[in-house]
């Protein structure tokens, strides 16, 4: 069955970006990061038949710049909404093309989009609910496995003023393999 995500509403429900920012306050380099942390993760967890056909919609305005309106990552098509607003009107256009029944399966916690899924007879889950049933199939840590005296890794509000110590950045980068790993052995 082919998934249709609403990239932002799970990026910021996985907690690759602190909940408590809206996209137009971080920057373009934090929002392109945590977009490929959640494409890499979803990449590593999801089955290959999952993956082919399935769509993951980020908004255009906050697109790494050059980048071409869609891509493909190992059979999972990134689109930016570009002529839209926003992705919902792109993922909400898009439900109402579908004809009945449909395969498709929408992963939003987006009220207006599970409504409009639900007129379609298309079938959806919250974003909060499908992250728990995807870490359980991943090896990214939880609260429980970490060993981390109960400190759940992915809350960001851990910290006072939000920001990640040095160490923390170190950790979450060798978690999802980014970046040059070579200076971890030094």
């Amino acid at each position: 069955m082919p998934l249709l995500i609403d990239g932002y509403n799970l990026l910021f429900t996985a907690g690759y970006v602190n909940r408590r920012y809206t996209k137009s306050e971080l920057t373009r380099g934090q929002m392109d990061a945590a977009r490929s942390t959640l494409v890499q993760f979803l990449v590593k967890t999801l089955k290959p038949h999952e993956l082919v056909g399935s769509t993951i919609v980020f908004d255009a305005k906050h697109a790494p710049a050059g980048l071409e309106d869609e891509l493909h990552v190992q059979g999972l098509r990134v689109i930016f909404a570009k002529g839209y607003e926003e992705a919902d009107e792109l993922i909400e256009e898009w439900i109402s093309q579908e004809t009945q029944p449909s395969p498709l399966h929408l992963i939003t916690s987006d009220v207006r989009l599970q409504t409009a899924a639900n007129r379609r007879r298309i079938a959806f889950t919250d974003s909060d609910t499908w992250m728990v049933e995807l870490e359980g199939r991943s090896d990214r840590p939880t609260k429980a496995s970490d060993g981390r005296s109960g400190e759940d890794p992915h809350d960001r509000r851990a910290s006072s003023t939000g920001d990640l110590s040095a160490e923390e950045v170190r950790d979450w980068l060798r978690e999802f393999e980014i970046g040059d790993t070579d200076e971890d052995s030094k």
